[in-house]
């Protein structure tokens, strides 16, 4: 058992709350998360005061050690999980152009597994998907999706060769109301920066743009404006 804060192991660990060094691996903190992750043969080490699994490594601490790795929760183990990425798009395709809040991004991800969407392009100045604020959120949903770290611009131009419609929300005087637009499938949608919204480089490169109407308002959440319009996909395709 370690029992020491200063040991080697435990600081490679505690690295892993922070962005730069969740190259490889991250950590995860919920039983439900690491039960999925082990469900999809990602999980790598427990750590902890117990572990549930006896076929997997484990690493016991002491209360104190645990402690701080799990920043003051009260919890018995935590999973230390290797990342499984790839850049096959499949299916129904959300983009997400520097999307900065983690919880959005968390709520997003929920709303693509009750919509059926399978694939998530982040691009590179987007908050980090490992986080554990987007982990908190999206729950075992995350591992229902294919994470992509893709250059936007690239995976329009990709996504259009292949057949896909793809489609940008903003405020444009070209915009479609929301109200008019027909969803083809397969389909990607383009969700923008919380305060700038889509680039116009992207914008400049879609044939189909459309605006949510709203009643005295100019905008909405970036997370509640995706559930909506893959909502309407969701929808479109059982019609």
């Amino acid at each position: 058992m370690i029992t020491s804060l200063s040991n080697p192991k435990i600081k490679a660990l505690m690295r892993y709350h922070q962005k730069k060094y969740r190259k490889d691996a991250y950590l995860l903190f919920s039983e439900e998360l690491i039960k999925a992750a082990r469900d999809k043969g990602l999980l790598k080490e427990v750590i902890g005061l117990q572990t549930p699994f006896e076929d997997l490594p484990f690493l016991a601490v002491s209360k104190d050690v645990m402690h701080k790795l799990a920043k003051g929760e009260d919890i018995a183990y935590i999973g230390l999980c290797q990342k499984a990425e790839n850049e096959l798009l499949e299916g129904d395709v959300l983009i997400l152009d520097d999307v900065k809040d983690p919880s959005n991004i968390g709520l997003m991800i929920r709303s693509m597994a009750a919509f059926g969407f399978k694939s998530l392009v982040l691009s590179a100045n987007c908050a980090d998907v490992y986080d554990e604020k987007v982990l908190k959120v999206a729950g075992s949903n995350f591992y229902d999706i294919n994470i992509c770290h893709l250059d936007p611009l690239a995976c329009i131009k990709q996504l259009e060769k292949s057949g896909y419609e793809v489609i940008a929300t903003a405020l444009k005087k070209r915009s479609i109301d929301f109200k008019e637009l027909i969803i083809k499938k397969p389909c990607a949608f383009i969700m923008g920066n919380e305060g700038s919204g889509v680039k116009e480089e992207l914008l400049d490169n879609v044939n189909i743009i459309t605006k949510i109407s709203m009643q005295d308002m100019d905008s909405l959440n970036v997370a509640i404006a995706a559930s909506i319009v893959m909502h309407k996909a969701y929808i479109s395709n059982r019609l």
